[in-house]
């Protein structure tokens, strides 16, 4: 049976109406799917970072009576960093005692001319010298950088 011009036009209107709808969805989860794609690849990006940046601990020790001076750098842990600078600095002297600590980054111990003592980090090799300049100047003059490294 043959179907009005009409009744054909209001099908044609349903499936393009039909086809625009699976269409959008389809697009839709496109969309769903692309952003998703970029929250793994930034969460990648993310954790590869983190992995470089893995956690490189240093530490100063320091005998005020000698000037004796022991140090690390690159260790996983402050403790096992701190035990090395300490065993380093015994080796000379009795009354060692750790004096800074950093975490990628750098220390440094500064004396003076008179006994005073100044230990401070930083994130470069610069500004930890001149931190521990400044804390030795508070207790002495004539500071000058005894002893820094880095664990960058």
């Amino acid at each position: 049976m043959p179907e009005w011009p009409a009744t054909r036009l209001k099908h044609d209107q349903r499936d393009r109406w039909q086809g625009h709808s699976i269409r959008r969805s389809v697009e839709h989860h496109l969309e769903g799917l692309a952003v998703l794609r970029n929250i793994v690849v930034v969460a990648l990006l993310l954790s590869a970072t983190m992995v470089g940046q893995a956690a490189e601990w240093g530490s100063i020790a320091y005998s005020p009576r000698t000037g004796a001076t022991g140090y690390s750098y690159n260790y996983d842990t402050k403790g096992i960093a701190q035990a090395w600078a300490m065993s380093y600095c015994k080796e000379s002297a009795s009354d060692c005692r750790i004096v800074v600590n950093f975490q990628n980054a750098c220390g440094a111990v500064a004396v003076g001319r008179n006994g005073g003592w100044g230990a401070d980090w930083g994130p470069s090799r610069r500004s930890a010298e001149a931190n521990a300049i400044s804390v030795c100047q508070a207790h002495d003059r004539g500071c000058r950088t005894k002893r820094w490294v880095c664990s960058q």
